[in-house]
């Protein structure tokens, strides 16, 4: 699985042990992984391994650092973007499609929806099962993960209108009643000023709400 997304190159144990590789290779780390789901991992080890990217003769070789971890997953490792650098790879999402310079020219990956389909039927099906599993991976630790802003004191929820009573905000709960009742007064006479959706927010030009997708059907798709 080639992952932007991931700032590690990731290889999975069990993959590791068919390899047959060493665990004397592997070299303690203390830096843990953070998935997209906001679980921590606890990695086996890191390794060094020869790659080779690309069919024969247009081949790219590096010697890249992998992240072991004990997890069991549809793909067999994730090239993540240190692994992506250093072969200088450029990658086409809407044609699924890989580039490279290698010594023979530019080396191009390119893979099989059906398989892509595939390994995202077993994916959710192990989600589903209640064996969730990262795929996403990104350096991290908890010391590193902050915690979102809270008010310094109790809230209260305001009204703003009759018409429409779950249009709300919040104000302090504690202000002197002076202040609160002259709060209020502004906020349910400038309530027109709150956008609630999309329908409050007249004149803004549909490109700048609006995403287009670039689809050719015709490009053959990759991994």
């Amino acid at each position: 699985m080639v992952d932007t997304g991931s700032s590690v190159n990731v290889l999975y144990l069990d993959v590791f042990k068919k390899l047959k590789l060493d665990d004397k290779k592997l070299t303690p780390i203390r830096t843990q992984l953070s998935g997209f789901t906001g679980a921590t991992i606890e990695p086996e080890g890191l390794i060094r391994l020869p790659v080779e990217v690309g069919t024969y003769p247009k081949v790219a070789r590096a010697e890249m650092e992998f992240i072991v971890v004990n997890l069991a997953c549809v793909h067999n490792i994730i090239l993540g973007r240190p692994g992506i650098a250093q072969i200088g790879a450029i990658i086409s999402m809407p044609h699924l499609c890989m580039k490279f310079r290698t010594p023979a020219g530019v080396g191009v990956l390119r893979g099989d929806i059906r398989s892509a389909r595939k390994c995202y039927v077993k994916a959710v099906q192990r989600n589903e099962g209640g064996s969730s599993r990262v795929n996403a991976i990104i350096k991290g630790s908890k010391a590193a993960i902050r915690e979102q802003p809270e008010p310094a004191e109790e809230v209260e929820d305001i009204r703003l209108s009759d018409d429409y009573p779950e249009r709300t905000v919040r104000i302090g709960a504690t202000l002197p009643p002076d202040l609160r009742s002259s709060i209020v007064e502004v906020l349910r006479e400038y309530a027109d000023i709150f956008a609630w959706g999309p329908q409050d927010m007249p004149g803004i030009a549909r490109s700048t709400i609006c995403h287009h997708l670039t689809v050719n059907p015709a490009a053959r798709p990759v991994k």
